[in-house]
């Protein structure tokens, strides 16, 4: 990977207001699309910084080992770079990873 580490970067980036897109209505293992996005663009903005709820973490508890780790809600790439397009701060989420499960991109 070409990146910078996230030790090479300032902590004002991953700092600040955030609001919540929630998306716990998507079924859990289906992946956030950037049209799903689409929606949100009149309030995101700048710089701003989006936590992504999804429900995911409502099962973590109970079966996390099992279903919840590899069948989770996450980004697909034209998520990801809708997300870019619109220079996004920094985003959250709840699921063990933005990446679909065994993702190889």
């Amino acid at each position: 990977m070409d990146g910078i580490g996230i030790d090479k970067e300032s902590l004002t980036k991953f700092v600040g207001e955030a609001f919540v897109i929630d998306f716990s209505k998507k079924k859990i293992g289906d992946g956030i699309k950037g049209n799903d996005l689409d929606s949100f663009h009149s309030i995101v903005h700048l710089n701003d910084i989006i936590l992504l709820y999804t429900g995911v973490s409502n099962y973590w508890e109970e079966n996390f080992m099992d279903e919840t780790a590899r069948n989770f809600t996450y980004l697909e790439p034209s998520a990801a770079q809708w997300i870019v397009n619109h220079r996004i701060k920094s985003i959250g989420i709840d699921s063990p990873s933005v990446e679909k499960y065994g993702s190889k991109e």
